[in-house]
């Protein structure tokens, strides 16, 4: 829910550049510092050359884009790059408004409101790799990029 209404918001207030690519001719581009986006992407859904995650293409959710396309046996080698990423999670290596969505609603989850947010991959249910991709520094960092009132606001909200 903290994702789609984070969706709602960035139409508004326009955080990134602009969130759906049909929208940039009606709305126009953002007027706002949007180095978040910026940081990575290149387009709304082009990485920057300095940028690599090379799963990025093979991501897909819902059964859109003809996936699955990941074999499950990939999914340790799978996190473990996206632990090299500036990515908080795989949906938000999709575009640079899912990105914005993704990364805000696990900045709230884990410092607002103090909730573990882990990745696990289990095989025979052992675990056999973990993440806490919002205790990397990497991601920590791109908290600086983000608009000073949003990061205030995000702090506060009971």
């Amino acid at each position: 829910m903290l994702h789609e209404s984070t969706h709602c918001i960035d139409y508004i207030e326009m955080f990134t550049p602009w969130v759906e690519p049909h929208l940039i001719g009606f709305q126009g581009p953002s007027q706002r510092d949007t180095a978040f986006s910026r940081a990575v992407w290149k387009d709304y859904s082009l990485l920057n050359a300095s940028v690599q995650f090379p799963y990025k293409d093979e991501i897909t959710f819902y059964g859109f884009n003809n996936g699955p396309k990941i074999k499950i046996s990939d999914a340790v080698d799978v996190y473990q790059t996206l632990e090299t990423s500036p990515f908080v999670s795989l949906y938000s290596s999709l575009n640079w408004a899912d990105d914005f969505a993704e990364y805000i609603t696990f900045y709230y989850m884990t410092r607002s409101l103090g909730i573990t947010y882990r990745i696990t991959v289990k095989r025979n249910s052992e675990p056999v790799y973990n993440y806490e991709s919002m205790r990397s520094e990497r991601i920590i960092a791109r908290s600086r990029l983000l608009d000073k009132e949003l990061v205030k606001l995000l702090i506060f909200i009971p």
